[in-house]
């Protein structure tokens, strides 16, 4: 099958509708389904995806394209690594392609380590059963251990070393993984007597690892990441989001809480929205990532003085992003994991309906004044761009301090005053479709029209340089498969013309020679402006012989513009 070929039977056997929803929250509006964009910061959904077309396009930051592109962006890697990743799951074979990791890019190989990584520390986990036993003394029960493949590290020093080398990886793979290190002496594994959580990328491919240690007396440090990769930015990423991702789309909003085992316990429990922050605070990067699957957030923090003030922290990143938060503080020394423990799963659950809002959160936790809470929270809400959500933390303000709204407004607008819209909405209005624009939607519609067209029309008719470089690869190539033979910024454009400009069936010849007739007017019409400068300045010179050359020019395209309807 040749390489085009396999470009469009991968096309054909995926969804772009069911690829997209694994990333994003649509809603179906009309023939169409609309989400918040991933790829830039706005209020209101403006990311279409059409399942009829099999394209996307977001009508705010001008990304587009088809299954391909949404993947390389989504995903930021490279259209080869995209046709592997889509084809493997559409089941299209690609000649010459193998799991082993001759030829395969960087990104390649350290999947594929992270990959027989796991399959490492889980098979270790059921042999040998000193990691297996501290799980499910912890409450951890079989099932769940599969579901989420967690393992075990043996204290071997260089167990997971020699069982990759011996796999024919290079010893510079291996460690640029984060799997292994440099020790003093030799390369060792980077997680050694330790229970093993594997990190997860959206699409399901380990990027890396967490390690806990069993014994609490031990030096080592409880807890143990892997080391930042091309694969693994630590403030990227979220535990449990893999396996959280259906039902955060389902529910609408996302639990965070604190630990590994947190959001385990929160899953045996039947709490499936629940997500962690690798050992740090709420990050910025993480609340992008999540943004497209819901706008709700409860954060699931200990009562102590820090997880008051990490509390404060996330609610302010999170009102800035757009997007409201509640809070669950559990009683003092209490984790989700030992909570669950000790009251049960049914008792957790209850206490999600006394979640507080950031209003009433402030005012339980803070120890200032009453004046100096409100401005605490008029911070937040001043750096908030979505009107009506501003509105109602101003009216959720003024019923807790018992303030008329007109003061709490006026503390507002002193915060707002003078402060640059940092919101990163994309608010430019698309310019009207040109001419251009016009004749190449319908020619991707309507292929059959191009012999026509190619007759009348070259290149250089066509003023716009994007659109004149996609219809000369049209008609250069004559492939079906106009997204396989144009580049990512073409796409964009292709797929915002597919989806805004739509034509009459009954009215097509008659919109494509009026397309045909004002790309010739408007060249006709340059021409002679052009002319008429070069005759002026042919009269300046007094060049007689030039003038005369250039006046019959003009007196044959003003013939031939007559002719032919134009003028």
């Amino acid at each position: 099958m040749g390489y085009d070929r396999v470009i469009e039977e991968i096309k054909s056997r995926i969804d772009i509708v069911e690829l997209i929803s694994e990333y994003l929250n649509l809603k179906k509006t009309g023939e169409n389904y609309k989400a918040l964009c991933p790829f830039h910061s706005e209020k209101t959904p403006s990311f279409v995806v059409s399942p009829s077309k099999q394209i996307f396009h977001c009508f705010g930051c001008g990304a587009g394209g088809d299954v391909f592109s949404f993947l390389i962006k989504q995903e930021n890697i490279s259209f080869t690594e995209a046709v592997r990743l889509l084809a493997e799951r559409a089941g299209v074979q690609l000649k010459g392609y193998s799991r082993d990791t001759e030829g395969q890019s960087r990104r390649q190989t350290l999947l594929e380590i992270h990959r027989l990584a796991n399959e490492f520390f889980h098979r270790l986990l059921w042999e040998q059963r000193e990691g297996y036993n501290y799980l499910t003394k912890r409450g951890i029960r079989e099932e769940t251990i599969r579901e989420f493949s967690l393992g075990y590290a043996p204290g071997g020093g260089d167990v997971l070393y020699r069982y990759l080398t011996k796999r024919g990886f290079k010893e510079e793979d291996i460690l640029a993984s984060g799997v292994c290190k440099k020790g003093e002496n030799s390369i060792i594994d980077t997680f050694r007597n330790r229970v093993v959580f594997p990190i997860y990328n959206m699409r399901g491919d380990v990027i890396a690892f967490g390690g806990r240690i069993m014994h609490e007396s031990t030096m080592a440090p409880k807890y143990l990441n892997s080391p930042e990769t091309i694969l693994f930015k630590k403030s990227n990423e979220l535990y449990g989001l893999y396996h959280a991702r259906k039902e955060i789309n389902k529910k609408g909003y996302i639990v965070f809480t604190e630990g590994y085992l947190d959001v385990i316990a929160c899953h045996q429990a039947g709490i499936k929205n629940v997500v962690a922050p690798l050992g740090t605070a709420l990050t910025e990067q993480q609340l992008r990532k999540i943004k497209p699957l819901c706008r709700k957030v409860l954060l699931l923090f200990d009562s102590d003085e820090a997880g008051v003030k990490a509390t404060k922290k996330a609610f302010s990143m999170i009102y800035e992003n757009n997007m409201e938060g509640k809070v669950l503080l559990l009683p003092e020394g209490d984790d989700p994991d030992s909570f669950i423990k000790s009251q049960g799963a049914e008792a957790f659950k209850k206490r999600f309906g006394h979640a507080e809002g950031i209003v009433d959160f402030f005012f339980s936790t803070s120890r200032s004044t009453e004046v100096e809470t409100i401005r605490e929270l008029m911070q937040i809400v001043s750096r908030v761009e979505d009107g009506i959500l501003r509105a109602r933390l101003v009216k959720d303000i003024s019923e807790k301090a018992s303030l008329p709204e007109i003061f709490i407004r006026e503390e507002l607008m002193k915060q707002r005053k003078g402060m640059l819209d940092t919101s990163g909405s994309f608010n430019r209005s698309l310019p009207a479709n040109s001419v251009d624009e016009m004749l190449i939607a319908l020619l991707i519609g309507h292929p059959e029209y191009l012999d026509k067209v190619k007759e009348q029309l070259s290149p250089d008719y066509i003023e716009n340089e994007m659109v004149r470089a996609i219809y000369t690869k049209i008609i250069q190539t004559k492939k079906d498969d106009l997204f396989a033979i144009i580049n990512e910024d073409e796409k964009a454009l292709v797929s915002r013309l597919l989806l805004d400009i739509t034509f009459d069936e009954e009215q097509l010849d008659r919109n494509l020679e009026d397309c045909i007739k004002r790309m010739r007017e408007r060249r006709l019409k340059r021409r002679l402006k052009e002319l008429q400068e070069e005759m002026r300045i042919a009269t300046e010179r007094s060049d007689r012989e030039l003038l005369t050359g250039l006046q019959r020019k003009w007196t044959e395209l003003i013939k031939e513009g007559q002719q032919s309807g134009i003028l």
